[in-house]
């Protein structure tokens, strides 16, 4: 699963990275760097409209109505999106890619949190969806991050993983003309090649953390 991401790059950096994929910007208001982006908190996502890409702020917090209560997803499975109610129209209609340059996991055994990268430090995108729903009369919008098995490097820690895209399989993802089945070729896990992992603080665990200690390497927990 995806828990808690970053993107610990300068807000410039960050605009040169959308305005070089999509010819888009970022939201005024949108603080950066982030070390421990959390559920509930908003993250930076483009979507395509139909017409043009657009990217804004949006919860990192997907309501599915569960036996009459709403109950926050903030991961679901690439493998079954497209076949389960919950998902099924937004994985259709309401695609996103989710801006991040790394993510924690913790291993399952001794719960110590990892911190996993691209070699090249640079920033990527998640395969995310989706959804806006009324409740308690007020319209409330919510995103998710798509898994996927993890690569051989993560699946020591931990079975699954976030989907990363990048090039012209992001640019795909948000495609609209393409059937559930085309979206879902594109949704593999990322080459454990192109990837880094490391030990980072406990600290990382409170979500209210949020400093560039965190994504330090450390040896001492």
């Amino acid at each position: 699963m995806c828990g808690r991401f970053t993107i610990s790059k300068e807000k410039e950096d960050v605009v040169k990275f959308l305005n070089d994929y999509f010819q888009v910007t970022i939201p005024g208001d949108f603080d950066l760097p982030r070390y421990n982006v959390s559920p509930g908190q908003k993250i930076l996502a483009v979507l395509f409209d139909g017409e043009n890409h657009r990217a804004g702020l949006i919860p990192w917090d997907y309501k599915i109505n569960h036996h009459g209560r709403y109950k926050q997803m903030i991961n679901a499975r690439s493998e079954s999106v497209d076949g389960l109610y919950a998902f099924k129209k937004a994985f259709k209609s309401k695609r996103c890619l989710i801006v991040a340059d790394g993510f924690y996991e913790w291993d399952q055994s001794s719960k110590q949190p990892y911190r996993i990268e691209k070699h090249n430090q640079g920033l990527y995108f998640y395969a995310g969806i989706y959804d806006g729903k009324v409740i308690g009369g007020k319209k409330h919008f919510g995103a998710l991050i798509l898994t996927t098995e993890a690569n051989p490097l993560i699946k020591k820690h931990h079975p699954r993983m976030p989907v990363m895209l990048e090039g012209q399989m992001a640019k795909q993802y948000l495609n609209d003309s393409l059937s559930a089945e085309a979206v879902k070729l594109l949704l593999h896990p990322y080459p454990e090649e192109k990837m880094t992992i490391y030990p980072v603080s406990k600290d990382v665990n409170n979500g209210k953390n949020d400093t560039s200690d965190l994504i330090k390497k450390t040896t001492n927990n």
